[in-house]
């Protein structure tokens, strides 16, 4: 099983319910419940880590469960042994752990469609811009370029300036997309 079906994203927390705490962990989900309920910690820990929610059962009612946090899930797992609560609890904290991540790492994919989309436009909108990029993607001087454009440097310079802010480097390779400022 994926280490993400294991977890998943309630509002802007990371969840585990307690139904799948008592399918993992081989135990009545009855039970589960009953161990939180029973919990030995402040009510603040509680009502941060342990929301009160419902899931429908085969006879489409409406059974009480609970989405707990990691740190809930920790409090409430340690008391849990042997060899099968061992393996679940790794495999729940690797897939907290990997959810976690994955929320955090910029879809890099999706900021580089974004950041070529708005590029694009502002060639088509500034087709002196367009020129000067390709001039000085192919090589040429900013003096060279000013000379070839019927422009003053100061000129290429600006327009070299708004370039290289959109996330362009011109080098010695030529015109390079830059996402992230770096070379």
């Amino acid at each position: 099983m994926k280490q993400s079906n294991l977890v998943h994203l309630s509002g802007n927390r990371l969840v585990v319910t307690s139904l799948e705490i008592s399918n993992r962990f081989e135990k009545r989900h009855d039970d589960v419940l009953k161990a939180i309920k029973n919990i030995e910690c402040s009510q603040h820990f509680r009502h941060r880590n342990f929301a009160e929610s419902s899931y429908n059962n085969r006879q489409n009612k409406s059974q009480p469960m609970y989405e707990i946090t990691r740190d809930g899930f920790v409090f409430l797992c340690m008391g849990f042994t042997g060899q099968q609560a061992a393996h679940w609890k790794e495999r729940y904290i690797e897939a907290f752990n990997a959810m976690e991540q994955a929320l955090r790492a910029p879809n890099v994919d999706a900021i580089g469609n974004h950041v070529k989309a708005l590029q694009a436009e502002l060639l088509k909108n500034r087709p002196r811009m367009a020129k000067v990029l390709k001039l000085r993607g192919a090589g040429f001087s900013k003096r060279e370029t000013a000379k070839m454009l019927g422009f003053g440097e100061t000129t290429i310079r600006k327009e070299m300036a708004i370039i290289e802010k959109c996330g362009y480097h011109v080098g010695p390779v030529g015109t390079q997309l830059d996402l992230f400022g770096g070379e």
